[in-house]
């Protein structure tokens, strides 16, 4: 569970959201994008190091951040993907013939309006 994730690893992550496709855009990744980092991030553990050796926590770090950004941008366009674990060969995209690569509606996409930033 994500809380027991954030709570074994003492690091704190930050994001600006710039606002471009609009502040709905910028909104919603404030509130979505750390939660789905924390999925990928305990997506990979769960996988293990693959046998990459040393540097795996390295290669995991960015599978974890590369699938979370492909998934909340599909979160975004209004297209969930079922399984976007980044070099599966199951992402969205793919031969179309794997029913786990098919897509879902995303509950609620967030609608573009003028670009423009959130800041004050």
């Amino acid at each position: 569970d994500s809380e027991s994730s954030t709570e074994k690893t003492p690091l704190h992550l930050f994001g600006v959201y710039d606002g471009h496709g609009g502040s709905q855009v910028a909104d919603f990744c404030k509130e979505r994008l750390h939660g789905a980092l924390i999925e990928e991030l305990e997506a990979e553990m769960r996988e293990g190091d693959r046998g990459e050796g040393e540097c795996s926590w390295q290669r995991q770090w960015e599978r974890a951040f590369v699938a979370c950004f492909n998934k909340v941008d599909a979160e975004i366009g209004g297209v969930k993907p079922r399984n976007s674990r980044c070099g599966s060969g199951e992402e969205v995209g793919g031969s179309g013939n794997d029913e786990s690569a098919r897509a879902d509606p995303a509950p609620a996409p967030a609608p573009a309006d003028a670009v423009g930033s959130t800041a004050v």
